[in-house]
């Protein structure tokens, strides 16, 4: 068994979009080479023989001490590939005697010895489906609210700092998001506009605007261990935090 550490940068990008297509989407969308590059400042990535299998490994230097941690706007990492105990094992060893400190969200089915672990939940929403049927879904008490809420505006913009202040003075705040979380997702925004343009595509964000802003869902919560471990990086993020994802189109309610 052959395992190599190469940073982002050496990565084969031919290979390694090779490999997550391979991947559940799930577990896919978060190891998107330009999707990791855009919410940390250095990763890395632990490949077994010719990309076999993968594990991302995001981290930081504080101080002299080393720190892997899972960064905003991803959910987790998880191994990708064939599955391979041999390699998850080599792998957890490796980290575990490189990095001082550790924070990182796996899924429930990797079994850690000796590790801090917090269950943190997560919700999957489809929304390959009309709205019609999705509103059918809503509890009555969402019914109810949305009934007593028509004054709705929707509009479009293509502007990516209009959408970092936006985002600031409506949700930013409440997350105690720093000026570096703010730079990541501007990242991801200007690839994705960058890359709409090469393809001629139209990107927009879509900005409800409501007297009310109620969140609620009568869907089951899906359930994911983290081994946890308090960090001192400014890019490691709160559990709440760490659940929440931009969606393509960005939406965001006011």
């Amino acid at each position: 068994m052959n395992i190599k550490e190469l940073e982002s940068k050496d990565l084969d990008l031919v290979k390694w979009n090779t490999l997550l297509d391979k991947t559940p989407v799930l577990d896919a969308q978060y190891c998107q080479h330009w999707f990791v590059s855009s919410i940390c400042n250095s990763w890395k990535a632990y490949i077994l023989d010719d990309y076999k299998s993968a594990f991302i490994c995001v981290y930081s230097k504080k101080k002299g001490v080393k720190i892997m941690y899972q960064p905003f706007y991803s959910r987790n990492f998880s191994f990708i590939g064939e599955a391979n105990n041999k390699f998850v094992n080599t792998v957890i060893k490796k980290i575990e005697n490189e990095f001082k400190l550790l924070q990182f969200n796996l899924s429930d089915n990797i079994k850690l010895k000796l590790w801090e672990k917090t269950e943190l939940n997560y919700q999957i929403l489809p929304l390959n489906s009309s709205y019609d049927n999705i509103y059918k879904t809503y509890s009555k008490n969402a019914k109810r609210i949305l009934k007593k809420n028509n004054n709705i505006l929707i509009s479009e913009s293509n502007k990516s700092k209009d959408f970092i202040l936006l985002f600031k003075e409506k949700v930013g705040y409440k997350l105690k998001f720093t000026d570096e979380n703010y730079m990541f997702l501007l990242n991801i925004h200007s690839f994705i506009q960058n890359h709409d343009q090469l393809t001629n595509k139209n990107m927009n964000i879509k900005v409800i605007r409501r007297t009310k802003t109620v969140t609620t869902s009568n869907k089951p919560n899906q359930k994911s261990k983290m081994p946890a471990a308090q960090s001192s990086d400014p890019s490691s993020p709160s559990p709440a935090a760490a659940a929440f994802t931009l969606p393509i189109p960005m939406v965001m309610n006011m």
